[in-house]
């Protein structure tokens, strides 16, 4: 069986926050993504009191587009505010996919892990995205238009969690970008 959402998402809406003008919106229960194959022990769990917006692409991209926050595509938007959130989870799980082969991310059927020998923490935060994209059903232009939101947009979000989880030293060098 492929990647699979294995607990259902649960969230309700944190009054009177907002980040960058879009509602700001609290996870109440764990929510637990298989990466690769259900059950395959790489996973990424997003904890009861995470805050999202489900915004991981830009807010003009959303608005030439039209896509709407808490879409089809909100799950996988989770998932990655989670990995933006926690780069040595991102570190972790890249490594897992992309070193050791042991969940094969597929995009577009095309098992991205054997294509890197290098873990490469935002670029897989970014491919779960779109691979998880895939598994809710989201439409292939949608689910790439998101994709490149985020790989052109995301830098800055990414390195700034970096520098809040390890200090100014993970900025030199590529180790968890």
């Amino acid at each position: 069986m492929p990647s699979s959402f294995v607990t259902p998402l649960r969230y309700e809406p944190v009054i009177g926050k907002s980040r960058g003008g879009r509602q700001v919106y609290r996870i109440t229960a764990p929510f637990v993504y298989d990466i690769g194959t259900l059950g395959s022990g790489v996973s990424v769990e997003v904890e009861a009191g995470f805050e999202t917006d489900f915004a991981s692409v830009p807010r003009l991209a959303d608005d030439w587009f039209g896509l709407n926050p808490t879409g089809r595509h909100s799950k996988a938007v989770v998932i990655h505010d989670k990995l933006y959130s926690d780069p040595m989870l991102s570190a972790i799980i890249a490594e897992l996919i992309f070193v050791e082969e042991r969940a094969p991310l597929k995009v577009c059927g095309i098992n991205m892990g054997k294509l890197y020998d290098k873990a490469k923490p935002r670029f897989a935060a970014d491919l779960i995205m779109l691979e998880a994209s895939g598994v809710l059903g989201v439409d292939l232009f949608t689910r790439h238009i998101h994709f490149l939101g985020v790989r052109i947009g995301g830098f800055k979000a990414f390195q700034s969690a970096q520098v809040k989880a390890f200090g100014a030293q993970s900025l030199k060098g590529d180790k968890y970008v």
